[in-house]
């Protein structure tokens, strides 16, 4: 399996309390700028694979455990424009 770049896209991020000085710490986003991928994310175990395939994933993802994402016929990304789109701790 060949390792494919996720590619991801982002909007301006809107003027609410969801939007995080820079240099300040993240948190989780509310669910309903959660990415539907978030609960597979969140399902994986520490050092698992997690295959996404093709498709558009709106919202935000937080990576909080050591695991891979794969991305097979190019899979997009794309954030809630309230924060980062991808989170990694």
């Amino acid at each position: 399996m060949l390792p494919v770049a996720l590619w991801i896209f982002c909007s301006a991020a809107a003027a609410d309390e969801h939007v995080v000085p820079p240099g300040q710490l993240e948190g989780r986003p509310v669910a309903a700028d959660a990415s539907p991928l978030q609960a597979r994310v969140d399902a994986a175990a520490a050092g698992s694979i997690v295959v996404i395939g093709a498709g558009e994933y709106r919202g935000d993802l937080v990576l909080d455990r050591p695991l891979t994402l794969v991305g097979k016929d190019r899979p997009r990304l794309v954030g809630s424009g309230k924060g980062s789109v991808v989170r990694v701790r």
